[in-house]
């Protein structure tokens, strides 16, 4: 609390951020900020590193030291003096430091995590503004982008492709096409006999180009800016999307990564610092690929780095537990306390529950809903309808009812002709469009039977693709079990997709089934984001009992060597003695 009031006093020093932040904000920064001392010739950081901390000097001075590759000594780009900041631009814009921060004699500082300095800035466009920042940090993006994002999960990395990627993709499509329409433009213009050929058609001619040329380059470069590399603490994401068209998503949670390889084939790769960074799991799935990815060897240090404290973090976890049981078979920690069962309050007088009306609406309702959730906690998820429609061929029997019915409207307009040859025919037609309507309809009802029935399961502990006939010709169930997933993965193909919110939900296992798919599936994010939650739930879950199993032999062992070592051991008292 104390360290909290130091800094919240040193921040109201600070003329600029105490004018234009809200107070709430500026409360919560002081809650994350600490108040650090630098020796002389100590680095505040290294150029290279990530961003994860902004610096606001209160006293001494910090040199900003630059070192290029063919140069022995570093270049001072600036000497900072107090209240002033350093490292904000690249922790706001995701960017590895650029030069050493070395404090030139004692200096004090305040560190703001560069999650809490984004915040400040976001809430404060005056101080935006002051700042210089005309772009919304990619972290608020990625943070759209991850409804999913969990309490104690924190943004360390986020890029787009690099650009030499943009420049190839213009050069090699709309700026060749638009160089060459100009080039052909103006030759004509020179050299074309204008008695011939009106001008005016070679100006139409290319305005036409550039027509269907620009909205070419709009769409290039509108699918490279909202493709996305992000790093967390606890996972790597590859986000792949055309806003209102197209969605993929593929990720790693560190447990699951076993190797990050980077690649840097030419010498443009080194000097322009791209490249591509492959991350291999352990399930059978292609690796989840950066490619074109800027600065890749700080990814692959970031990637390796958190992925070695994820293990250590579990490693230390299950340590501190082994030591807490011993500690507390030794007698020297105290036993838990036993939380008594918490008694149910009697039921309360009140209004009886109304009884939904059961009407066919609310069956037929029932019976096609996409989602399904039970008390059991079991989600069932069905296919969209656009799926019935399209894959499972449903537009055939309603084609054929539609034809059916204009052919027999086409033959009532026939019949009092056809009736002066034959009586008969005309009830030969009604019985005919009979069989037909009645073949329709049962067509219809087994392709919407035939949908309905095929359906994915998520349980407590496994997922399950299950196809099933009509009238139980046929059952396919594929099952694997939660603990076997290794990677989980969506993707929204296109924009008819999009609009209707519908995709596939790819999930990598390693048991005997392999990969499954959850197709056509409605809001693919959150039935990924339910398997993937579902999956950490049971981890949880089968963590704390194996702990439990683990306590329980422990405290075995510990009285048996008690009763045998120590309590022999102990000399006789002295009224047995006596």
């Amino acid at each position: 609390m104390s360290e909290h009031l130091n800094v919240w006093e040193k921040i109201q020093q600070i003329s600029y951020l105490v004018e234009n932040v809200p107070p709430e904000v500026l409360e919560r920064v002081s809650e994350m900020a600490k108040a650090h001392t630098f020796a002389q010739g100590e680095a505040l950081f290294r150029q290279g590193e990530m961003p994860t901390t902004v610096y606001i000097l209160l006293s001494g001075a910090v040199a900003l030291e630059r070192y290029e590759q063919d140069k022995p000594e570093p270049s001072v780009e600036a000497i900072l003096r107090p209240f002033e900041m350093v490292g904000d631009h690249s922790c706001y814009y995701q960017h590895p430091y650029p030069y050493d921060a070395i404090a030139l004699e004692p200096t004090e500082v305040i560190a703001i995590p560069a999650a809490a300095f984004i915040e400040m800035i976001e809430a404060s466009p005056q101080l935006r503004q002051r700042l210089g920042y005309r772009h919304t940090s990619p972290v608020s993006r990625a943070k759209e982008l991850l409804p999913d994002l969990r309490e104690d999960e924190e943004i360390l990395f986020v890029q787009r492709r690099h650009w030499i990627l943009l420049l190839r993709r213009l050069l090699l499509g709309p700026l060749t096409g638009m160089l060459l329409a100009t080039i052909l433009f103006t030759v004509a213009i020179l050299f074309v006999d204008s008695q011939t050929i009106s001008r005016v058609w070679f100006l139409v001619g290319w305005g036409a180009l550039m027509m269907v040329l620009t909205p070419w380059l709009a769409w290039i470069v509108f699918d490279w800016q909202n493709d996305y590399f992000i790093v967390t603490n606890q996972r790597a994401i590859h986000i792949e999307q055309i806003i209102a068209y197209k969605e993929e998503r593929r990720e790693a949670p560190f447990e699951k990564v076993q190797d990050v390889q980077l690649e840097q084939a030419t010498i443009i790769h080194t000097l322009l610092d791209y490249g591509n960074v492959r991350i291999a799991t352990a399930s059978n799935s292609p690796p989840i690929l950066f490619d074109y990815v800027p600065h890749p060897a700080v990814v692959q240090r970031l990637l390796t780095e958190h992925r070695d404290r994820f293990a250590q973090r579990v490693r230390k976890r299950a340590e501190e537990e082994k030591r807490r049981l011993l500690r507390r078979a030794l007698g020297l920690e105290p036993p838990p306390e036993q939380a008594k069962p918490s008694e149910a309050p009697p039921p309360q007088a009140g209004e009886p529950e109304k009884k939904r009306r059961f009407t066919p609406l609310h069956a037929l309702g029932r019976r096609l809903a996409v989602t399904t959730i039970h008390d059991d906690g079991t989600i069932v998820w069905r296919k969209h309808w656009i799926a019935l429609i399209g894959r499972d061929q449903a537009w055939k029997p309603l084609m054929f009812l539609l034809l059916t019915v204009v052919g027999m409207m086409l033959l009532l307009w026939a019949v009092p002709e056809l009736s002066r040859f034959s009586r008969r025919l005309e009830w030969l037609i009604f019985v005919l469009y009979g069989v037909f309507m009645v073949f329709g309809f049962g067509w219809l009802l087994w392709t919407i039977e035939d949908w309905r029935n095929d359906v994915y399961i998520l349980t407590k502990d496994a997922i399950v693709d299950e196809e099933r006939e009509p009238l139980g010709f046929d059952v396919r169930t594929r099952r694997a079990p939660l603990t076997t997933i290794q990677d989980i993965s969506y993707n929204i193909p296109n924009m008819l997709y999009t609009f209707f919110d519908v995709g596939h939900v790819t999930i990598e296992t390693a048991s005997q089934e392999g990969k499954l798919t959850f197709d056509f599936v409605h809001h693919p994010r959150e039935v990924a984001f339910h398997i993937y939650q579902r999956l950490r739930d049971l981890e949880e879950e089968e963590r704390v009992r194996q702990q439990a199993r683990l306590d329980q032999s422990i405290l075995e062992i510990l009285k048996l060597y008690n009763e045998e070592v120590v309590e022999k051991r102990l000399p006789p008292s002295t009224s047995q003695a006596s």
